[in-house]
C-alpha cells in the first residue's frame, strides 16, 4: 500500500511539472509576441517600402494579370529595363543587349550564402531538367546576379554556378553605382554591411522573368514557411511559368 502511494505521489508530480512547463513555455511565447513582433513587422515594413518602391511604382502603372498564377505576377506588357552594365562570369560586359533574343530567367544573393540561394539554383536546375524533359519553352536561359562584388569576383563566380549548370549565367556590378541603379530598377532587396568587420548579409528570394525584347515580364515570389524561410515549389514554378508563356496574348 505504502509503495502504491509512493508511485502515486511520483506521477502527480511529474504532471504537475508538466504542466508547469507547458504553462512556462506558453507565457514565453506570449511574451515575445507583445514585445518582439511589433518590432519585427515595422522593421519588414520598412524594408519592404525601401528596396520594392521602384518597382512597385512601374507595376502600379503597368496592366496585370495573375489569373491562374499561384506565386507569379505576368506583366501584360513587358516593362523596359533602365539602362545597365554589368560584367558576366567570363569578365565580359553584360549589358541590355545580352538578355535580348531568349528568354531569362534571373535569381539574386551571393555565392556565400548558406541556404536559400543555393536551394534557389538547385531548384531552377530541376526546372531547366523539367523543361527539356517536357519539350515545352525550353529556351530559358538562368542569370544569377550577386548583390556581394566585393567579395564575388568573376572568378569566384564562374566556380560557384558551375556547380548548378552549364545554362547558368553569374553577373556582377564592378560599381556600388550601377549596382545601386540595376537592384533598384528591378525591386532588388539587399544589403550588405561591414561594420567593424562584422560581415552581414541579407536579401529577399524574388525571380525575374525577362522575355526576349530584354523587357521585364514576370515577377515570382517565394513561399515562407513557419520559420521565415523563403523557398519556391518546383511545381507551382513551373506551372506558372508555362502559362505565361502560353498566354502572352
Amino acid at each position: 500500500m505504502q509503495r502504491s502511494k509512493h508511485a502515486i505521489n511520483r506521477s502527480v508530480r511529474t504532471k504537475l511539472n508538466m504542466s508547469l512547463a507547458i504553462v512556462c513555455g506558453f507565457l514565453f511565447a506570449l511574451i515575445w509576441l507583445l514585445f518582439y513582433l511589433p518590432e519585427t513587422i515595422s522593421s519588414l515594413s520598412h524594408s519592404l517600402l525601401n528596396y520594392t518602391r521602384p518597382l512597385d511604382d512601374k507595376l502600379a502603372a503597368s496592366p496585370l494579370s495573375k489569373a491562374r498564377l499561384s506565386r507569379g505576377t505576368k506583366l501584360t506588357s513587358g516593362l523596359n529595363m533602365a539602362s545597365f552594365q554589368l560584367r558576366d562570369h567570363h569578365n565580359q560586359v553584360f549589358n541590355n543587349q545580352a538578355l535580348k533574343g531568349r528568354w531569362h530567367l534571373m535569381s539574386y544573393g551571393y555565392t556565400s550564402c548558406p541556404d536559400v540561394c543555393p536551394n534557389t539554383l538547385l531548384l531552377l536546375s530541376q526546372l531547366e531538367n523539367k523543361l527539356n524533359t517536357g519539350d515545352k519553352h525550353p529556351d530559358l536561359h538562368f542569370l544569377f546576379y550577386t548583390i556581394d562584388p566585393a567579395r564575388d569576383s568573376a572568378e569566384k563566380l564562374a566556380l560557384y554556378v558551375a556547380y548548378f549548370s552549364e545554362n547558368l549565367t553569374g553577373i556582377r556590378a564592378e560599381e556600388k553605382a550601377r549596382a545601386r541603379a540595376f537592384e533598384q530598377d528591378l525591386g532588388i532587396k539587399a544589403q550588405v554591411n561591414n561594420d567593424n568587420g562584422d560581415y552581414q548579409v541579407s536579401h529577399g528570394g524574388a525571380l525575374y522573368l525577362i522575355n526576349p525584347h530584354g523587357q521585364l515580364q514576370a515577377v515570382f515570389q517565394p513561399l515562407k514557411d513557419p520559420f521565415g524561410n523563403l523557398a519556391f515549389d518546383i511545381d507551382v514554378l513551373y506551372r506558372d511559368y508555362l502559362w505565361i508563356r502560353d498566354n502572352l496574348g
